[in-house]
């Protein structure tokens, strides 16, 4: 079985230009027997190829598709997984705007590798996620600890999920690596989306250009996670969310477990 989750823009610094990571993704599925499964997005046509396997496709149509999502003001999405004419209800204790795309493509997968579907559809609503990814730390203020990696897509989850929970809105981002020609282009899109998004505070960590320019004069740049630290304790104020996000490079989880011991000390 291979599954593919989406295409994105990341390792476009290694692969060039989308069509040949494209390719590259490719290469997981066409290693698939005949007798295998091959999951890919319903959405992304670069992902549609002719195969041998059995291809099961998710999304807001195809084999497993999401239908009526609503969330909670944590960002926990509550849905509804179509699969062969039956409707399982989903409720996930995860955050994430991203996740119900995430637990169909899971769900694609279980019920092809033979798990009966209404047993899948009971552990995606009892999952828990791995560390350091959307965590949300309540206290003083409001620590979202979703440090352990970042790229366009996921970066933009998160600072929208972020933005419809009560309180103000504060980010304190990294880089996100690999993007090679598209770098420039994407953190300005941040950026951008973070002052579309009425956030009242941004620091950012490092020397990666584009989301402190876009985002405005008001943004504070620091050289590393102490002075994002320092930075924080001087914006932040009671009741509001701070977001904390970045590539695995930057090494941000340390300027999110401080704010948490702040929070709830």
């Amino acid at each position: 079985m291979a599954v593919i989750t989406n295409l994105g823009v990341v390792h476009l610094e290694t692969f060039g230009t989308e069509q040949r990571l494209a390719d590259a993704k490719w290469e997981l599925a066409a290693a698939v027997e005949p007798a295998g499964t091959v999951v890919v997005p319903e959405d992304e046509p670069r992902l549609r190829r002719p195969t041998q396997a059995t291809v099961s496709t998710f999304g807001s149509t195809g084999t497993v598709s999401v239908k009526r999502v609503t969330t909670d003001d944590d960002g926990r999405a509550t849905f509804d997984l179509g699969y062969r004419g039956t409707t399982y209800p989903i409720a996930l204790s995860m955050s994430g705007r991203h996740q119900p795309m995430n637990a169909a493509a899971a769900f694609a997968a279980a019920v092809a590798a033979g798990a009966p579907p209404a047993e899948v559809a009971v552990g995606l609503s009892t999952a828990s996620g791995s560390a350091w990814r959307m965590e949300i730390h309540r206290g003083t203020f409001t620590v979202v600890n979703d440090a352990y990696n970042a790229n366009p897509d996921s970066m933009r989850s998160a600072i929208e999920t972020v933005a419809a929970m009560p309180g103000r809105h504060l980010a304190i981002l990294g880089g996100m690596a690999e993007l090679g020609s598209v770098a420039l282009a994407e953190h300005e899109a941040i950026g951008q989306l973070l002052a579309d998004r009425n956030y009242e505070g941004v620091i950012v960590v490092g020397e990666e250009p584009g989301i402190a320019e876009a985002y405005g004069s008001e943004a504070v740049r620091v050289v590393d996670a102490a002075g994002a630290v320092e930075a924080a304790r001087a914006l932040i104020r009671p009741g509001d969310v701070v977001l904390v996000k970045a590539s695995r490079s930057e090494g941000l989880e340390t300027v999110a477990l401080e704010l948490i011991e702040v929070a709830t000390r």
